[in-house]
């Protein structure tokens, strides 16, 4: 009877998601997208000119490192239409789902309803992930993460190399999209997660070789983060806007740039109670055996 109950919010899950995918282009940043990206491939060149496309005064002032994801987009456009354009949201947010499944599957819980229940959960919080442009690639490079970390702490030593993945999908990362910086924060997160388990808990830990492969991975992640068309100047720029407010005060009307947990979402605000719910639900019972493993809780 569980069984079948997990197997159908299962279906469920996917389901919902399929059919909240199935909507129009709703977003017009699209379109400057695969204009870029056909300057790109027409000039030869990665560093697109803002000032090819804007009827009003405009600089190259402000650097905006998408060039991996707006040729795939006019490639996908030039050969497919918006089809492509269509499957390829399909594609990209049922992978998200699909490590779901798969990671549950390792360790042992895709027939447990809680795994579904946050699969479920997680489509509320998908927003902007969903839009048909670069930022639909950050979802996919963080569940990419997300599921390489994983295996390697479910596999140990059967996947020490699996590691060296990882400054692979940050050098893609870092020319597709910003949210890489994301991906920065929950890399630094397991190599410091990690370092607490082998001082702290070393039956949550890595097993040592496994561990150095980790370690040096990760260092080589940061370094990958500066090749770019741009440099060490792509990267000061986003430093220094993360803490610029007064570009706050002017894009904050743009979701984009709005704080994650807005209080004037709805959404957000009912996503985070029940994540913090079924977070705490899942913890208390490792928290009660003194079994931390300080990778999940950092993250």
């Amino acid at each position: 009877m569980q069984k079948a109950v997990v197997m159908t919010m299962a279906a469920l899950a996917f389901l919902t998601l399929w059919f909240w995918l199935i909507r129009p282009i709703g977003d017009g940043d699209i379109f400057f997208h695969i204009l870029y990206g056909r300057y790109m491939i027409g000039h030869k060149t990665l560093i697109p000119d803002n000032t090819v496309y804007s009827w009003t005064p405009s600089t190259n002032a402000h650097i905006y490192c998408a060039w991996l994801g707006q040729i795939l987009y006019y490639l996908l456009y030039s050969f497919t239409g918006f089809t492509g354009v269509v499957v390829f949201r399909y594609l990209a947010l049922t992978s998200f789902f699909m490590a779901i499944f798969w990671l549950a599957q390792k360790r042992g819980v895709a027939l447990h309803p809680l795994t579904w229940t946050a699969a479920l959960l997680c489509i509320f919080s998908l927003g902007a992930a969903a839009n048909d442009k670069p930022e639909m690639l950050s979802l996919v490079f963080m569940t990419a993460s997300v599921t390489l970390w994983y295996y390697i702490k479910h596999a140990g030593e059967r996947a020490k190399n699996a590691a060296y993945l990882f400054p692979a999908i940050m050098l893609l990362w870092v020319n597709t999209h910003g949210g890489f910086i994301f991906g920065c924060i929950f890399l630094f997160c397991i190599g410091a997660g990690e370092t607490l388990n082998q001082l702290f808990y070393p039956q949550n830990a890595l097993p040592r070789r496994v561990f150095r492969h980790l370690f040096t991975a990760l260092a080589l992640s940061l370094p990958a983060i500066f090749i770019t068309p741009y440099g060490y100047s792509y990267i000061r720029e986003l430093a220094s806007d993360v803490f610029d407010k007064q570009m706050g005060r002017e894009f904050g009307f743009i979701s984009a740039y709005a704080p994650t947990f807005n209080a004037l979402s709805f959404r957000m605000i009912f996503f985070s109670d029940t994540a913090l719910a079924l977070i705490l639900l899942v913890f208390i019972p490792v928290l009660a055996k003194k079994r931390l493993d300080f990778t999940a809780i950092l993250t």
